[in-house]
């Protein structure tokens, strides 16, 4: 039995059963003092060597000589660097994976068809589709993200977005502000209408219109009902009412040129307040977003130049036929090919879009026009090389952390709360071993709302990759429960057509049965028995790309991070 493991998780669980059954508040002391640290409370003004008194999820103090309550847990971050918890400005984290939809019943007209088949679901709120146990969650938050902005994805109008904070529990704990605003899109409906980017625009106009008119309606029977028909209630046109009304921003997605004009049209046209969100291609349109005082957050997707991964292409071919340069003839040397003018006009036309993306954020900086960013088309793991890289075209370190607080939580009006670290401010904090945006720093501690989350900087095992579509392997994992972490081994093997896993940790190993495998998912339950009480819990796991990620469900007492690498081949025992 693996006792040493899981001997935090039965104390959680029986501290949990004590709680219900006496009434008794078991916690930890929610006072932390963070010394001796770099502060940097917003961009371009910091502190040095000072320290941050967090009490009940708020920021009591902040500075080089500040009274330290006798209650405070003590954290040491000497040579450590604190910013503010970022502010993802757009994005879908936390929404529960979409289920596939088997034997949907065939929409009868396709040309009219209902609004929810045909993705018109302004109604949504963030809270229908929210999974606190979501891997989104856990992966940004890793990376210093204490807030998201997020909504229900998929759809031309797929509902509202609430500000959340990612501490991983419940929709009902996590949300700041719910349904802020409403988000639209340019997607089309698969095989009915609209089916277009023209219907789309008409769609478009054809709900407000319809929206304007129940409006109208509503208005006038609230005034004098006698002799009129009582308003037909339209849950898609009520959820409209407050944007057709200016009473409630839209958030446009705007990836592509044409759809940053389509946004602007359809504002033109509709007269409705707007944000351009994740915006990829947005350059040409500074000065007419300027002059509108359009609020925008920039896609944080920023490809890599061609000739960059060129010259790593090449410099792996010269590393791997180094051994063999010696034995090749003068038959072997590289010919010249011919120029093939077309092909270099498009590789030059690909290079000045690549670079469009790159200088994005350098060129809105440069215009003075403020913006916050969204991760939704990236992965949380590749936002500091995407950062580098708009470096590189000329935005600064200060500019980039103002796209990650002060911006979006002007943006939000969430200012009073979130985006600095001053006294009175939500404990949101992301503390680092270096100054963020330099390529060895590591996230040490995230807070969210007062509440710890610490990572491990020591330097991990090498990921060893299997084969593609292959589950198997040996992973290195870590368990994060609250105010701990613990390691552990998971081995995935084949035996025949069957898998066989089992769980490591300090020597001991367990087998497991009932194992599901669907694809790269692999689920389990395993039972633990400790001092008499009884724990069952739930692994639910993925496996992408060498790593393993998912959660440990304890039943009531909630579901805990689990991530880890393949660090080799299954044990064959």
């Amino acid at each position: 039995m693996l006792s040493k493991l899981w001997a935090i998780i039965v104390l959680i669980f029986i501290a949990g059963q004590v709680e219900s059954q006496d009434d008794i508040d078991i916690k930890l002391s929610s006072t932390y003092a963070i010394q001796n640290a770099h502060i940097t409370q917003s961009p371009g003004k910091t502190i040095d060597k000072g320290t941050v008194v967090i009490k009940d999820g708020v920021i009591i103090s902040v500075g080089t000589n500040v009274a330290i309550p006798p209650e405070a847990i003590i954290v040491d971050a000497d040579s450590l660097y604190i910013y503010p918890g970022f502010i993802d400005a757009y994005n879908n984290t936390g929404e529960k994976k979409a289920e596939e939809k088997k034997n949907e019943e065939r929409v009868k007209n396709p040309g009219n068809p209902p609004n929810d088949r045909a993705g018109i679901t302004p109604d949504r709120s963030l809270s229908d589709v929210y999974d606190s146990g979501a891997k989104s969650i856990s992966d940004w938050r890793a990376e210093g993200f204490t807030a998201s902005f997020s909504a229900p994805a998929e759809g031309m109008l797929p509902g509202k977005a609430s500000l959340i904070l990612l501490s991983g529990k419940d929709a009902s704990q996590s949300t700041v502000v719910k349904d802020k605003v409403l988000v639209g899109t340019f997607q089309s409906a698969s095989r009915m209408y609209p089916a277009t980017i023209i219907g789309v625009m008409a769609k478009y106009r054809d709900l407000f219109r319809q929206t304007s008119y129940a409006m109208k309606h509503q208005s006038a029977y609230d005034s004098n009902p006698v002799g009129m028909s009582r308003p037909a209630y339209d849950k898609s046109l009520g959820a409209l009412m407050p944007a057709a009304d200016k009473k409630q921003l839209v958030f446009m997605e705007a990836e592509k040129y044409k759809d940053v004009s389509r946004a602007l049209t359809l504002q033109a046209d509709l007269d409705f307040n707007m944000a351009l969100v994740n915006v990829k291609q947005g350059t040409s349109f500074i000065d007419v977003i300027k002059q509108k005082s359009i609020p925008v957050v920039l896609s944080m997707e920023v490809p890599e130049s061609e000739d960059k991964k060129d010259k790593k292409k090449v410099d792996a071919e010269k590393e791997d036929s180094a051994k063999d340069d010696e034995a090749k003839s003068e038959e072997d040397e590289v010919v010249k090919e011919e120029i093939d003018p077309e092909m270099e006009a498009l590789k030059a036309r690909r290079d000045e879009a690549i670079k469009d993306y790159q200088e994005q954020a350098a060129m809105f900086a440069k215009s003075g026009v403020k913006f916050g960013l969204s991760g939704k088309d990236i992965k949380a793991k590749d936002l500091k090389k995407n950062a580098k890289l708009m470096m590189e075209q000329g935005i600064t370190e200060d500019q980039l952390l103002a796209a990650l607080t002060v911006n979006p939580a002007e943006m939000l009006g969430v200012s009073n709360i979130l985006g600095t670290v001053e006294k009175g401010k939500m404990a949101n904090l992301v503390i680092s071993t270096a100054p963020y945006f330099e390529e060895d720093a590591k996230v040490k501690y995230v807070f969210v709302e007062g509440e710890q989350f610490e990572y491990d900087v020591e330097k991990k095992k090498a990921k060893v990759a299997g084969k593609e579509g292959d589950i198997t392997g040996l992973y290195d994992c870590v368990l994060e429960v609250p105010g701990d972490e613990r390691d552990m081994k998971i081995n995935i093997k084949k035996d025949g057509d069957e898998y066989v896993v089992s769980v490591e940790n300090d020597g001991e190993s367990e087998e497991v049965e009932s194992v599901k495998v669907n694809g790269n998912s692999v689920s389990f339950p395993l039972s633990v028995q400790e001092d008499g009480q009884s724990l069952n819990l739930t692994f639910s796991l993925t496996v992408e790309d060498g790593e393993i990620s998912g959660t440990v469900d304890t039943g009531v007492f909630g579901a805990f991070p689990i991530k880890g690498d393949r660090i080799g081949d299954p044990k064959s025992n």
